[in-house]
């Protein structure tokens, strides 16, 4: 607040879930010459968030990529307040309540006049119960259970998904399918959305559901070069566009402020919103390569295989785990790629698809740059 205010008292505070905010239309001679002379600089921020401790760190030679990295924490940050929240605004702790399907929320194929995406709502509830059931297969093995009822279904979802839902109309549709292996085919699944961001002048249309698998698809199925031009690109729709338009979170909205300058709306416009800083998994998992191993869990042993792009110089991602710190670093060296690894565990490291078995400590690797 400014230093010039007089005390305030609290009939002048109106609250929103964790947020306060100061109602000056109540109190016009507050501020000396007029609420009219109020200016930015006379107000202090003051950001409120669980303590959370940080154990990741991206950088990399793009200054719009570096600036992203910075939203997403504090996007992370300003949405978590005892429990995660949809954004800061509203008050979430009643949970998971109501039985309401927001579908591809936010996707960019939605019609016109809807919030929701094009994808088939019962396709997108039937993609997670199959994930769902597979995640309780996995637990149940891990605790020695009989896992058998649960196997039985999830062949039976998906058999039944795959006579339902044979062909796919949507970047989200085709993501989830390849994702979760649901597709009969699941390389033509992810082919078939990469022809779609092709088609659309390379860039994205999902929303909250399918953006967060998107990259991970594209790169998992031979399509590294695109996944890295959505990463970079500037122009709407992208993850970069809101870093041009001054971003300092993470949008609801691909287009919170419209290309000219507008407001996308004003009934539900979040300027402080995760979901699509999810993206942040892609580069550790993929750009950097920092992956757990399924049995060996807690990072007791790693798997790094990093996949640069010759759009940047470098790029650097530090892990804080339980057992140490784990560091993955490439940078452009003459013609070549120049590698810099650092584990506290036995790890896998696979550099250009060779496979190197080595124990904890510090590694330099070359590669031909391609």
């Amino acid at each position: 607040m400014s230093k010039a205010l007089t005390p305030f008292s609290p009939s002048s505070w109106e609250k929103s879930s964790n947020v306060l905010f100061w109602n000056a239309s109540l109190i016009p001679n507050a501020f000396p010459g007029g609420i009219d002379k109020v200016t930015l600089d006379a107000f202090t921020a003051i950001a409120v968030h669980s303590d959370m401790k940080r154990t990741g760190y991206l950088s990399c030679s793009n200054d719009s990529l570096n600036k992203l990295f910075s939203n997403i924490i504090w996007g992370q940050k300003g949405n978590f307040v005892d429990v995660p929240t949809d954004c800061q605004q509203r008050d979430e702790r009643l949970g998971w309540a109501g039985g309401k399907h927001y579908g591809d929320w936010l996707g960019l194929d939605a019609p016109s006049g809807s919030y929701k995406g094009a994808s088939d709502e019962t396709f997108i509830a039937s993609a997670f119960y199959a994930y769902s059931t597979s995640l309780v297969i996995k637990a149940g093995n891990v605790l020695d259970k009989d896992v058998s009822e649960f196997e039985d279904l999830y062949a039976h979802i998906i058999k039944t998904f795959r006579s339902q839902y044979p062909v796919y109309h949507t970047q989200t549709e085709c993501v989830l399918a390849a994702h979760f292996k649901l597709a009969e085919n699941c390389q033509a699944a992810a082919d078939q959305l990469a022809e779609m961001i092709t088609a659309c002048g390379n860039h994205l249309e999902t929303g909250f559901v399918g953006t967060p698998y998107l990259l991970h698809v594209l790169s998992e199925y031979g399509h590294l070069k695109l996944a890295y031009t959505l990463l970079l690109r500037e122009k709407y729709p992208s993850w970069l566009y809101p870093v041009t338009k001054g971003a300092t979170t993470i949008w609801e909205h691909w287009d919170g402020i419209m290309e000219d300058g507008n407001f996308w709306s004003s009934d539900m416009n979040s300027y402080n919103h995760y979901a699509y800083g999810s993206v942040a998994d892609w580069v550790y998992m993929v750009a950097a390569g920092i992956n757990t191993v399924e049995n060996a869990p807690g990072y007791e042993k790693i798997l790094i295989a990093p996949h640069p792009d010759t759009r940047l110089d470098w790029l650097k991602a530090v892990l804080e785990t339980r057992h140490g710190k784990v560091t993955s670093e490439w940078k452009k060296e003459e013609n070549f790629w120049r590698y810099e690894i650092t584990t506290p565990v036995d790890t896998a490291i696979v550099i250009d698809g060779k496979n190197y078995q080595v124990k904890a400590g510090s590694y330099c690797f070359y590669s031909e740059q391609k």
